[in-house]
């Protein structure tokens, strides 16, 4: 299977949740989606998730690579590092494993606007905006 259906996703929730882990857009799933609601998501996102990321990947460890191995080979393994936590939601829903093509491409992409900016700024706006379109895309899908 390329691909892993709405019904599956509610299905390996419904049996991987371990003392209140779930996957990250779960817990929004029996929200009213009103636009505060959707506030709320915009800030949690951009500061308990995306902010501390942002921080850890480019602004420190993109920062020394970068420095060290140039631009090219720094943010290929500032990306590679970027991608080995998000792994662990294969632990928990293993059809995603296509999401690995898309975490990559926003850790260089992410990793070129600290680059060419020296700021986090637009890496964790950019950060931010991902994050809360693909938890409402998936809540979407599920109502």
């Amino acid at each position: 299977m390329l691909w892993i259906s709405p019904d599956q996703v509610l299905d390996e929730m419904a049996t991987t949740d371990m003392e209140g882990v779930t996957l990250g857009f779960a817990k929004y799933l029996d929200w009213n989606f009103t636009l505060t609601a959707v506030a709320i998501l915009l800030f949690r996102e951009a500061v308990y998730v995306t902010l501390g990321e942002e921080l850890l990947f480019r602004g420190l460890i993109g920062g020394i690579l970068f420095r060290r191995f140039g631009f090219h080979t720094g943010n290929l393994l500032q990306t590679a590092i970027f991608v080995l936590p998000h792994l662990l939601i294969l632990v928990l829903v293993p059809g995603l494993w296509p999401m690995i093509v898309v975490w990559a491409a926003a850790g260089w992409l992410m990793g070129w606007l600290y680059f060419r900016t020296g700021s986090i700024v637009p890496g964790w706006i950019a950060h931010t905006l991902g994050n809360v379109l693909a938890t409402l895309q998936m809540v979407l899908i599920f109502f």
